[in-house]
């Protein structure tokens, strides 16, 4: 896959395997190119994750390799990337299983995990208010999918919160210029199926537990990891459901708006790295990662 991209092979990395450090980071699918600088949109990703090469990589014209990757969490694997001069965040050995670092994986890909929900649910609301605009009744079982994902993703915060493990926390909104934060809101608010919550779309993006407490804490964050698994499924269907559902007018409006973002998104990567060839910002706040969602979305309405 992305053959394209990664227009060069090598059978001598080719599933060679390594494992994330503390603060290591991985880009989605593939790097782009915009007026000839490479740009890239990253996550950081739990310490112990594993990573494992295709053996396909490119070469920018500054002499920097991008290397794509496989990395697997325990909801799947997916293709993603790395940069050579990034490769200092990884080791080949096997990471240990110890209580804090089991405790640690499970609550980072549990945030993770809520990320690419809320994300998801931008974009039904969304696509629920275009489509009240224009008079297309969608089935009031979509909505109530939406606002049960989203109502289960407050209640999961308002756990860790509430816990007795966390010693702080942090939380996160889409950026400014996403027109989705308020559709989600309105649409919480008013959801149509009977039922009136205050709703929101700030979500915990880091956590630090309290010292010695990561054996204790591991059974409330497995059980609250297993549901967002879930829930980012039913998510990405509703998503996928939704966008073919799509009357034509209301579909073009969707790109076009897409594309204003992901401009915007660009400039917001660009301003905030200080690098020539490869311009980096870490996931720390919901919103960046999501426009390459929506493009995954919008490819599958295309098929």
């Amino acid at each position: 896959m992305y053959k394209n991209i990664f227009t060069y092979y090598s059978k001598n990395f080719d599933g060679l395997t390594i494992y994330s450090l503390s603060g290591a980071s991985i880009g989605s699918e593939y790097p782009t190119l915009v007026e000839g600088d490479y740009a890239s949109v990253t996550q950081s990703i739990p310490a112990g994750t594993k990573i494992v090469f295709t053996g396909r990589f490119f070469e920018t014209q500054k002499g920097n390799i991008c290397y794509q990757i496989l990395y697997y969490t325990q909801s799947g694997s997916y293709y993603g990337y790395v940069w050579g001069e990034d490769l200092n965040g990884f080791t080949k050995d096997i990471p240990g299983t110890s209580e804090e670092n089991k405790t640690t994986n499970i609550i980072n890909e549990l945030i993770t995990n809520n990320q690419m929900i809320v994300e998801n649910n931008l974009l039904c609301a969304r696509i629920f208010e275009y489509c009240k605009e224009r008079g297309v009744v969608l089935p009031v079982k979509d909505r109530q999918t939406l606002y049960n994902l989203q109502a289960r993703l407050i209640q999961r915060d308002k756990k860790i919160k509430s816990s007795g493990y966390v010693q702080t926390y942090q939380e996160g909104v889409s950026p400014e210029f996403s027109v989705y934060n308020q559709s989600l809101i309105n649409f919480m608010n008013n959801p149509g199926i009977g039922i009136v919550i205050s709703g929101t779309v700030a979500i915990i993006i880091s956590i630090v537990l309290i010292a010695g407490i990561f054996a204790a804490a591991y059974a409330l964050f497995k059980s609250l990891h297993a549901e967002s698994i879930v829930d980012y499924q039913y998510s990405a269907d509703l998503t996928a459901k939704l966008v073919k559902l799509l009357p034509p007018d209301v579909y073009k409006q969707l790109m076009l708006e897409n594309e204003a973002n992901r401009k915007a998104a660009q400039k917001a990567i660009n301003a905030a790295s200080g690098k020539s060839t490869l311009n980096t910002i870490k996931y720390l706040a919901v919103g960046f990662a999501g426009f390459y969602l929506l493009d995954k979305f919008i490819a599958t309405r295309k098929n």
